[in-house]
């Protein structure tokens, strides 16, 4: 649980609690998402974002998602491939667990150590 981050706590509690072995941990300023282990979102700015691959991202965008951006050190906007849940999905916990899902399903599982 998240006390200092009422919207971490909605996230991980409400909108996508039932998800497989969901955790989170602090990371630059945000917050990352796991399933299994899998780094499948990032929490930041009160937003949440799900990670994406081509089809994934095409679907994103139809859905009126937009990418996780942020500033580098030049001052320059940089990009990860990661986007905004859809805002009619904020509401829909069901629909909200189905575009996780897609995510989960593309991110990478743990390296073994």
């Amino acid at each position: 649980m998240s006390a200092l981050n009422p919207f971490v706590d909605f996230v991980v509690n409400d909108l996508l609690s039932g998800l497989p072995a969901l955790t989170h941990r602090r990371m630059f300023g945000g917050y990352g998402l796991y399933s299994g282990g899998k780094f499948f979102a990032i929490i930041d700015d009160g937003m949440l974002y799900l990670k994406a691959d081509e089809k994934l991202k095409d679907e994103f965008e139809e859905a009126g998602s937009a990418a996780f951006t942020y500033p580098t050190k030049d001052g320059e906007q940089a990009s990860m491939n990661y986007w905004s849940l859809p805002e009619d999905a904020l509401e829909d916990h069901e629909l909200a667990k189905k575009w996780a899902l897609k995510s989960i399903a593309i991110a990478k599982p743990p390296k073994m150590k």
